[in-house]
C-alpha cells in the first residue's frame, strides 16, 4: 500500500513575480508589484520585484502573477475527499437522516479502494483551484487517500475514521482501532507533507472504550485526534440522555478534550463548554 516517491526537480528554482504579496506575517504590510523566490522547496526572498534577485545560474521557472494576490496556501480543516463521489446525492436533509438513510448505504455500495482514490483525487484538484494547500481528512480505505493527496503533492492530515457498527473496510467494528494504529504504523514517517491519525465519528457513534483507546494511541504517538462535536440539537439531547453530560464534559471526562483534539463543527455548545474547550487548547473546526 505504500506509494512511491514522486520524482521532482528540487533544484530549479521558481519565481512568483508581478502580484500583490500577503505575507500574514506581524505588522507587514502587503507587498505590490511582488517577487518571490522558492528555491529547493523553500520560500528563500519575499519583495519588490528591484528588490529580489533573480537565481544567479539562471535555471528557474516563473509565474506571472500580474492582477493576482500572492499569499500562504488556504487550509482546509475538515474534510472527507472521497465523499466528492457523493456530492448533490441528498441535500437539505436532517443530519441523522442524511447519514443512515442516504450516505451510509451509499457508502457501504460503493465504496472501495479505487472510488475513494478518484474521489479524493478530485478533491485534491478542486482544493488546489481554490488555493488550497494543506487539510486535515477523515474517511474510509485512507491508504488511497494518502495515495491521492501525494499524487497531488498536498500537504494533509490524513485520519483513518473509525465508528462502531460495520463500515467499509472494516466489516467487523471490533477491528476498527487495529486497522487505525495499523494505518499510522504504515504511514507514520513516510513523508514531510503527510501526517497519519485517526477519525472517531462521533461520540454517539464511537463507544467511550473506542474513544478512550483512540485517544490513547493518538497521544502515543504524538498526533491529532479529530472528532464530530455537536453537530445537531438532536445529537446534544441524546449524548445528554445517555451520559447525563453534554458532549464537551462527556469528552472531557474521557480525557480527550486538551490540544492535541480537532473538533469540527462545534454548533450547539453553551458558554461552560465553550470556556473549557479554550482552556484546554482544543481546536474547533
Amino acid at each position: 500500500h505504500r506509494c512511491e516517491t514522486l520524482s521532482r526537480d528540487k533544484d530549479r528554482s521558481l519565481l512568483i513575480e508581478g502580484g500583490m504579496a500577503i505575507t500574514m506575517t506581524k505588522d507587514e504590510s502587503p507587498i505590490p508589484e511582488a517577487r518571490v523566490l522558492v528555491t529547493k522547496g523553500r520560500i528563500t526572498d519575499i519583495g519588490k520585484a528591484d528588490e529580489v534577485k533573480l537565481p544567479s545560474d539562471g535555471q528557474f521557472e516563473i509565474i506571472d502573477a500580474h492582477d493576482a494576490i500572492i499569499m500562504p496556501g488556504l487550509i482546509n480543516v475538515h474534510t472527507h475527499l472521497a465523499m466528492t463521489l457523493f456530492r448533490g446525492m441528498a441535500d437539505d436533509l436532517p443530519l441523522k437522516e442524511w447519514l443512515f438513510e442516504k450516505i451510509f448505504p451509499a457508502e457501504a455500495k460503493f465504496l472501495t479502494p479505487e472510488t475513494v482514490y478518484w474521489g479524493a483525487l478530485l478533491g485534491c484538484l478542486e482544493m488546489i483551484a481554490s488555493g488550497t494547500t494543506c487539510f486535515a481528512d477523515g474517511y474510509f480505505f485512507q491508504d488511497q487517500t494518502v495515495r491521492a493527496a501525494h499524487d497531488a503533492g498536498l500537504r494533509g492530515l490524513i485520519a483513518q475514521g473509525v465508528i462502531d457498527f460495520p463500515a467499509p473496510g472494516i466489516p467487523d467494528p471490533k477491528e476498527n482501532i487495529k486497522t487505525a494504529r495499523e494505518f499510522i504504523d504504515r504511514w507514520l514517517g513516510f513523508s514531510d507533507l503527510i501526517m497519519p491519525g485517526i477519525f472517531c465519528h462521533s461520540p454517539l457513534t464511537c463507544s467511550s472504550q473506542t474513544l478512550s483507546k483512540a485517544s490513547e494511541i493518538s497521544k502515543n504517538h504524538h498526533l491529532p485526534l479529530q472528532i464530530h462535536l455537536s453537530e445537531t440539537a438532536e445529537e446534544v439531547h441524546e449524548i445528554i440522555k445517555r451520559y447525563g453530560k453534554r458532549p464537551v464534559h462527556y469528552l472531557d471526562q474521557l480525557g480527550l478534550i486538551d490540544r492535541s483534539l480537532i473538533a469540527a463543527h462545534g454548533i450547539h455548545l453553551n458558554n461552560e463548554e465553550i470556556k473549557l474547550l479554550k482552556k484546554k487548547g482544543a481546536k474547533i473546526a
